[in-house]
Order: structure tokens, then sequence, then C-alpha cells
């Protein structure tokens, strides 16, 4: 097997073409493994790589990160990619004997890792990632989802209903141009993001830049949406998330909090929901996380892996050794007073790698 290193743009269309047709398989459906996404995320990130695998001078798969500190591989937009790893016909093996040195590369990282070869040593964390099985249709989706005994689709149904009641008739836009809807979403989801005192990634103009050149941009086999919901032509619910034949990934989803009580956000995922099924995207991705409404919605989950590989048995070693010591700080009595340090360490190492391009 022999690697190339190219930047998004200079990929001949013979590579584009195998990576596309690699997307119609089930594990590399997710808009985020696309090519559409490399190239588009390439136009704000000057670091932008993609390692292209060949045989016998003929491409077989894709691996594209970002080049930190000249030797450090770190995944697309960093915190903004939920689904991370090689695009291939053959799994890669990480730790296949020259590969980081081929990528000149001593460590890459990746923190939402799907369906890939690496060793075990080198995953730090697993979690799931729960999804939308839309195959079968919505309604399909909705009897499944009952028969489990889950009763929250009811719930969010029957606010629905209150609302248009109480509040006035709900239209629903799939694809919404407004860009005042737009500047909605940045603005309510960098409040609940300081209501909350987590990490705004909206603070950085290149982000917000980024969503909006896939908003405007139609593109080959994937696409931004910016769906909304409107009492009165009102925006009360507004999500932006990308979407390809087969898949949408929920990414930016707020609301307009004087509607809070109707639950609007659920309302506007089940009607993009219904909306999916219809145009034959079978699966819709809730991304990590541990809100309850994923719990409630998802009909399985896949897993992925927060994971480093690095040629240096040193840094594995102080790695490792850092990780049990953050499982032993998480059941330990000091676990509440050192929540707030290393929340800050957390912060700074992203503000410091978001900000990079």
């Amino acid at each position: 097997m022999e690697v190339q290193l190219k930047h998004p743009d200079n990929l001949s269309e013979q590579e584009l073409s195998l990576w596309r047709s690699l997307t119609h398989q089930p594990q590399f459906s997710s808009p985020f493994l696309h090519p559409a996404y490399t190239q588009s995320i390439a136009k704000f990130r000057r670091q932008i790589e993609v390692a292209v695998f060949t045989e016998d001078s003929q491409p077989t798969g894709y691996l594209p990160f970002e080049r930190h500190d000249g030797k450090v591989g770190r995944p697309l937009g960093i915190k903004l990619a939920d689904f991370q790893g090689c695009i291939s016909q053959e799994p890669i093996q990480f730790d296949q004997p020259g590969l980081l040195k081929r990528l000149n590369l001593s460590q890459i990282h990746f923190d939402h890792l799907v369906h890939a070869e690496i060793p075990t040593e080198s995953i730090l964390s697993q979690s799931d990632s729960p999804y939308m099985d839309l195959s079968h249709g919505y309604q399909e989706y909705l009897t499944a989802r009952r028969e489990s005994g889950n009763r929250s689709l009811s719930q969010v149904l029957r606010k629905e209903r209150k609302m248009e009641r109480e509040v006035g008739p709900i239209t629903f836009q799939w694809q919404d141009m407004d860009e005042h809807a737009m500047h909605s979403l940045f603005e309510w989801k960098s409040a609940q993001r300081q209501a909350t005192n987590t990490a705004d990634i909206l603070e950085f103009e290149w982000v917000k830049n980024f969503l909006k050149h896939l908003h405007q941009t139609e593109q080959s086999g994937m696409n931004g949406a910016l769906s909304t919901l409107r009492i009165h032509d009102r925006v009360v619910a507004v999500h932006f998330g990308m979407f390809t034949n087969n898949c949408l990934h929920y990414w930016f989803p707020t609301y307009d909090y004087e509607f809070h009580k109707y639950s609007p956000g659920l309302i506007l995922l089940l009607r993009m929901a219904e909306q999916c099924a219809e145009l034959g995207i079978s699966r819709l991705d809730l991304g990590k996380g541990n809100d309850s409404y994923k719990d409630s919605l998802a009909s399985g989950a896949v897993s992925v892996a927060e994971a480093c590989y690095d040629r240096s048995s040193t840094r594995r070693f102080i790695r490792r050794s850092l990780l049990h010591a953050k499982q032993w700080v998480k059941q330990s009595r000091f676990k509440s007073t050192l929540q707030k340090p290393k929340k800050l360490i957390r912060q700074w190492q992203n503000k410091s790698t978001m900000g990079a391009s």
C-alpha cells in the first residue's frame, strides 16, 4: 500500500469518484465522511490534508485530517466533526509499520472515530452515538418506538397539538433560505451555551462562515439544510445540519426560549425525521451525547472512540497513565474540586486548536 498526501482541491476526479462511491455504503454514509465536507471546510481551514491510499496506482481509501504543530494530526474542524476516520475499501490498520511516518505525523488524534483498525492501547474511551432508523418509513419508526414502551413521542406530538391550539398553526420548512433564520440560530445557540457555561464553537467567525457556505452552496451528494418551525411567520425553532442521500446529521438545533414549554426543538426534529423518510433518507444521526431525548428517540447506536495513535512509546505510556488518573478522579471525593480546572484546561485546548486556521 502506498500513501500520497494531497490538498482536497488537488484530488483527481478518479479519486473523488471512488470516495463518493464508498459513501453509499452504510458505514460511510455520514455527511462528515463525504468528500464535499472535506473540500468545503478546506476553504476555511488552511491545514487540511487528505492521505490517499493506493494499490497498484489505484486509489483504495482516504484519511482526511488537519495538521497542527507540524506533525500532529487532528479531525477536520476539531470539535465540528461528529464522525471521523478512514473511508476505504478495506480497513486501514493504524499500527502497520511506518504508516504515521509516511503521513509525516508523530501522532494522530480522534474523538469520534468510527470503523477503524486501531490498537486497543490507543483507544482512550468509547461511547454510543445514537440514530433514528427511518429505513421503513416514518410511521413504522413511530410504531417501533411506541411498541418499545417509549412515551416521549406521544408527549411531543401532544405538545405540538397544544401549541397549534394556543399559539397558532405551525409551518415547517425543510430548507429555509432566510438569512434571518440562520442569524437566529447563531444568537440562540450562543445564548444557550452561555447559560449552561459550555464551550461555544460559534464564537469563532470561521465556523459561522463555514455554516453559511454549506447553507448557500449546492453540492453533489452532500448538502446543508436549514430547517425551521414557524408560527405566523415567526421562527420558533431552527436546526442546521448536513445530509447525504442516505443520512441526515442532527448538528445545530435551537429554539426560541419563549416557547420552551411546547418543546419546539423536538417538534422540529420529528418533522425533519418525517421529511427524511419521504426523501428516502434512511438514517438520522443524533450524535454522541447524554441528552435524554436521544435515548428516547434512538432506534440504535454506533460506537465512536476517543483515540490517539502515537509513534512515541513514552507519550503512549504517559497518556495511558493520565487516563487511569482521570478514571480514579471520577470515582474519588475530589471529583467536584478538580472539575473546574479540568474544564478550564479543556476550554483552552479547544480554543487553541479551533482558532488555528
